[in-house]
C-alpha cells in the first residue's frame, strides 16, 4: 500500500496490548515502551504543522481507498489512494501517544519526552464528521467521503482501537456507527475473508449480533 505509513502504530497496539493482558513489567519496559517510543519520533519527524495549529499528515493514505471525487468511478475505488489526512493516520499516532505516558507512569519514570507526548497529542486534530452525519475517512476539505469500498480503516477507534465507545462519547461513537452503516451499500458479498472477521468484531463493537452472525456464516 503506497504511503502508508501506520504499521508501526498498528504493531504497538498488539505490544501494549500483550502488557495489559499478562501486567508483565519487564516486558512493558524492555520491549513495548522502547517500541512505543521509536514509533513516536517517527511521527515527531513526519507530521507537520497546519496554520490551524493541527498536524498535517502528507503524504497519506487509508488502505486501500479513495476519495470519491478522485475514484473515477472505479467500483473499488482505486484511482488515487495518496491523500492528505486520512483520519487512520491520526487514531494510530493519537492510540500510541496515549499509551506511552501511561507507560512511563506504571513504570515510574522520570520519563523527559513525556511532555512532548502530551504535547503532540494536543495536536492531533478531532475527528471530523461529514454531511451525511459519518466520520469523514479523510480529514482534510478537498476529499470526498467513498461509501463503495469494503475497507474501513477510519473506524479504528471503534474497532480494533478501542478509544470511542457508546459511554466514552455517545455522539462520536454514533457517528462512527453511521460511517460503518454507510458502507452497506457495498454489501456482505464484496467483502472477502479476513475482512468477514475483521467485521464480525466491528458489528460487535457496535452489539449488533445479527450482523456479527451474518459476517460469521
Amino acid at each position: 500500500i503506497i504511503h502508508w505509513t501506520g504499521g508501526a502504530a498498528w504493531v504497538a497496539q498488539h505490544y501494549y496490548d500483550s502488557y495489559l493482558y499478562t501486567g508483565d513489567r519487564t516486558f512493558l519496559r524492555d520491549r513495548a515502551l522502547p517500541f512505543l517510543r521509536e514509533t513516536a519520533r517517527f511521527y515527531e519527524d513526519f507530521f507537520t504543522i497546519g496554520d490551524d495549529g493541527f498536524f498535517v499528515s502528507a503524504p497519506s493514505n487509508s488502505p486501500e481507498n479513495s476519495p470519491e471525487n478522485y475514484a473515477n468511478g472505479q467500483k473499488m475505488g482505486s484511482a488515487m489512494p495518496t491523500t492528505i489526512n486520512a483520519t487512520m493516520d491520526f487514531a494510530l499516532a493519537k492510540e500510541v501517544l496515549t499509551h506511552l505516558p501511561e507507560a512511563a507512569e506504571v513504570l515510574e519514570l522520570d520519563e523527559s519526552e513525556v511532555t512532548t507526548w502530551q504535547q503532540m497529542l494536543e495536536r492531533i486534530p478531532p475527528y471530523q464528521i461529514n454531511q451525511d452525519g459519518a466520520i469523514s475517512e479523510w480529514m482534510h476539505p478537498a476529499f470526498d467521503d467513498n461509501y463503495h469500498h469494503r475497507h474501513q480503516s477510519h473506524i479504528y477507534p471503534v474497532f480494533p482501537g478501542i478509544e470511542v465507545t457508546p459511554s466514552s462519547d455517545p455522539a462520536l461513537f454514533k457517528a462512527f456507527e453511521t460511517a460503518i452503516e454507510k458502507r452497506l451499500v457495498v454489501g456482505i458479498s464484496e467483502q472477502t475473508g479476513w475482512s468477514l472477521a475483521h467485521m464480525s468484531h466491528v458489528w460487535s463493537r457496535l452489539r449488533d449480533g445479527n450482523h456479527a452472525l451474518e459476517c460469521l456464516d
